[in-house]
């Protein structure tokens, strides 16, 4: 079984400052550059793990994709684009 940890990553599933649960970027007051944090969602994509361990929120045991997909969507949601 392979496991990742995300750490010092932008992804959570669990928004800390909402609470709000799912893939996501970390909120843009917590990034001191989101766009940076947007590109490093790229990393996850291909990633070959069972389990992501993310520092905030449950344990991912999708796809890293998956995830990735998630995190951009709410981004979007979030950002009205």
């Amino acid at each position: 079984m392979a496991f990742a940890f995300v750490v010092h990553a932008e992804l959570a599933t669990m928004d800390p400052l909402t609470r709000e649960r799912g893939p996501r970027l970390m909120p843009a007051a917590l990034n001191d550059d989101q766009n940076q944090a947007r590109v490093s969602l790229d990393v996850l994509t291909g990633l070959d793990a069972e389990v992501l361990l993310p520092g905030h929120g449950d344990p991912w045991t999708k796809a890293p994709g998956d995830a990735v997909d998630l995190a951009r969507e709410a981004d979007q949601a979030c950002s009205g684009a």
